[in-house]
């Protein structure tokens, strides 16, 4: 096991920190960007039936950008539980391996069920852990 004390391993945690706190961040803007964009399109809706039904272009590219929005949170929710569960009592992250391979793995199974917007979410984050891995090495 290796020994989360070395400095090394600190260095490391911390840059796991930065990522988490990064999550976190992500985490909070899209949950009050969604809001908005719920409220938004909600506003839409009521333009579109105050005009008789002719603004359908507009209500659906709310739609859609409230739908982009919702996956993203979703994504990006699910990597920060990830991360938490993954952390001990004084916020050292254990096995922090285990997170990178949990994501390549869902990675891989958006992909062949092509969920490519998911993917690309995912791959974000991954990227940002694996650039603190490669800048460890």
């Amino acid at each position: 096991m290796e020994d989360i004390f070395s400095i090394d391993s600190i260095t490391y945690q911390k840059q796991l920190r930065e990522v988490f706190k990064a999550l976190e961040v992500k985490v909070k803007t899209q949950t009050s960007k969604q809001i908005k964009l719920g409220y938004q399109q909600r506003n839409e809706l009521i333009s579109h039936v105050l005009s008789g039904y002719k603004n359908d272009e507009r209500l659906l590219a709310k739609k859609l950008e409230w739908e982009g929005t919702g996956r993203e949170l979703r994504v990006v929710k699910w990597v920060y539980e990830l991360m938490r569960s993954k952390r001990d009592l004084y916020g050292y992250f254990q096995n922090p391996k285990e997170i990178t391979m949990k994501l390549e793995s869902l990675i891989k199974l958006s992909e062949e069920k092509e969920l490519y917007e998911i993917s690309k979410l995912l791959n974000h984050w991954y990227s940002k852990l694996i650039v603190n891995v490669l800048t460890e090495i």
